[in-house]
């Protein structure tokens, strides 16, 4: 399976580089969207746009602020369309769905479908083109949430993350299965290494977004297998990928990622920071 930096096409001497990372059909962004090339589709999921914190104090500012990143992915990639897996909103509202069909149409970004998600209620008030049973994407179908007996499966729900010291949220990506990221930055993550149904992630390849640019660590059983090896810490971090070598990942863990010390460093220092505390949402 073919992974890395998408070559910018001839004559684009001073376009800044691709931040995007291709895996076969998909590319992933730092702005935790994929894109299906062979359409041109692009799909986010767990946007829970609307979330409030526990102290009652509305976290989105505003969905331009919000929407920041994903109108950014948008206006640089510039996909055919987009594809919601789920949970566009915390809590459904007609008010709240009208703003955010008005952002996309002042916004001239078109959804091309939602799937609704556990949080979306009906999902009716959206004003978006429904697809309850799934939106087909080649030979994907795209669900909120795993789904068993799909061949292939594109799915979010998950918040998949890991420890790099700090909670880093990722992409897992299989031949088979893919699963998104939640695009909320407020969202607490599951850590992939410490689920009890982990050995159903193990052949999956985790591309993590660090300090804004995306990281190719390996395959989930790499890192699991690294991590166990250090479970007699009382503190918990997530190492790098399982091939010595490969983009510069090897069995220590991610080398030289920017402005963080590498797994082994915490692990001889004693210390790896603690993650910071975010709400959990499903």
């Amino acid at each position: 399976m073919f992974f890395g930096r998408q070559a910018m096409a001839a004559g684009e001497k001073n376009c800044l580089p691709d931040p995007g990372l291709v895996w076969g059909p998909w590319k992933c962004l730092p702005e935790k969207l994929l894109i299906h090339v062979p359409t041109g589709m692009a799909v986010v999921a767990d946007l829970h746009l609307g979330y409030r914190g526990g102290d009652g104090d509305t976290l989105d500012d505003s969905l331009n602020k919000v929407m920041a990143p994903l109108l950014r992915a948008w206006r640089r990639e510039k996909p055919r369309g987009l594809v919601i897996a789920g949970d566009l909103v915390d809590q459904p509202g007609k008010k709240l769905f009208a703003a955010i069909h008005h952002w996309f149409i002042s916004n001239q970004l078109e959804v091309v479908g939602l799937v609704p998600g556990n949080r979306d209620g009906s999902a009716l008030a959206s004003g978006l083109p429904l697809f309850p049973d799934g939106f087909g994407l080649g030979p994907y179908r795209v669900r909120h949430a795993f789904e068993p007996g799909i061949p292939m499966l594109l799915h979010a729900h998950e918040h998949p993350m890991v420890h790099l010291p700090a909670p880093t949220p990722c992409f897992l990506l299989g031949d088979n299965r893919i699963i998104l990221p939640a695009y909320h930055d407020r969202l607490a993550g599951r850590n992939i290494l410490r689920r009890r149904d982990r050995a159903d992630l193990d052949k999956l390849n985790c591309v993590a977004l660090v300090d804004g640019e995306l990281q190719m660590l390996g395959a989930v059983s790499g890192l699991a297998s690294v991590d166990a090896r250090k479970s007699g810490l009382k503190t918990q971090c997530c190492p790098g990928g399982n091939s010595p070598g490969e983009n510069g990942i090897g069995r220590e863990g991610p080398r030289n990622l920017p402005g963080r010390a590498s797994y082994s460093d915490a692990v001889s220092s004693g210390s790896c920071p603690g993650s910071h505390q975010k709400r959990k949402r499903q």
